[in-house]
């Protein structure tokens, strides 16, 4: 047999074992073998029985004579094969069988739309799980810019592609101007002071001195390790009396009824731990 049919036949042989192998042979010999001709099933029947031992043995002869056919070849012929193969593969590529064709644009159908999902699953629902440690900006389909726009009418900050009036209704929505608050409260907000910073820490809690009803719900959900609460049902405010039963304290609206200033202060701070009488009392 000649050496060079010889190899070929090997090639075409090795090739018929796997879809991406067949690939391989139409690119070396230009022509295709049917995966269900009996030429093939009996060629991977033969390949299915080989040893391990047998297949090195086989792809090592068939290196060998390849690199010693390629060795022989004169200037003129390794150009001549090299062409022909150059043709063979442009003719494979324009002549792309409808099957073949069809199934590598399913093959990449599906692998665009596995990226896709790929990319928005980590951001599925990312709003009600904030992480403080992640830097949404920096994610590459997060692309908002910064809030440079200047409202002609209201100077409000905005984004980019943000809707067009939104802030102000274009010039329709005017808000009366903020004045300061009085003091004390203006030098308490100050976050100047040790006072003034101990305020903002506890704002809550002063803010809780003060007020006149008690805050209730038909079912609280508290979660581990969460600060604050889901409410599920009704929620209410609830008044009671103006004065306390004769063996109760007195809260909520019921201390703003208390003949005493200190005692006030005192019952106020009572409820709410962490609280100074000195800014209560001024407040």
């Amino acid at each position: 047999m000649n050496v060079c049919m010889y190899v070929i036949d090997e090639i075409k042989n090795y090739c018929t074992d796997s879809y991406e192998n067949w690939y391989i042979y139409e690119f070396f010999h230009g022509e295709a073998i049917g995966r269900s001709t009996p030429q093939a099933r009996k060629r991977r029947a033969l390949r299915a029985s080989e040893s391990d031992e047998q297949r090195a043995l086989r792809l090592e002869n068939l290196r060998v004579h390849a690199t010693e056919t390629r060795s022989s070849e004169s200037f003129d012929q390794r150009e001549v094969r090299l062409e022909t193969d150059r043709i063979r593969t442009n003719q494979i590529r324009s002549s792309d069988r409808t099957e073949l064709r069809e199934r590598r644009l399913q093959n990449v159908r599906i692998s665009t739309a596995r990226s896709r999902r790929t990319l928005h699953a980590d951001l599925n629902l990312s709003a009600f799980h904030y992480d403080s440690n992640n830097d949404y900006s920096l994610h590459q389909n997060v692309v908002i810019g910064k809030m440079d726009k200047i409202c002609m009418y209201c100077s409000a900050l905005k984004f980019k592609n943000e809707t067009r009036g939104m802030c102000c209704a274009s010039g329709k929505v005017k808000l009366p101007e903020l004045h300061s608050p009085p003091e004390p409260l203006s030098t308490f907000l100050s976050a100047v002071t040790c006072v003034s910073k101990h305020f903002l820490e506890n704002i809550r809690k002063y803010n809780s001195c003060f007020q006149m009803t008690s805050f209730g719900a038909t079912n609280i959900v508290r979660e581990n390790y969460m600060p604050t609460f889901r409410v599920q049902g009704q929620i209410y405010h609830h008044a009671g009396s103006l004065l306390p039963l004769p063996d109760a304290d007195h809260k909520f609206l019921q201390i703003y009824f208390m003949a005493n200033s200190d005692e006030q202060i005192e019952q106020r701070c009572h409820y709410n731990a962490g609280t100074r009488r000195e800014i209560v009392g001024a407040l």
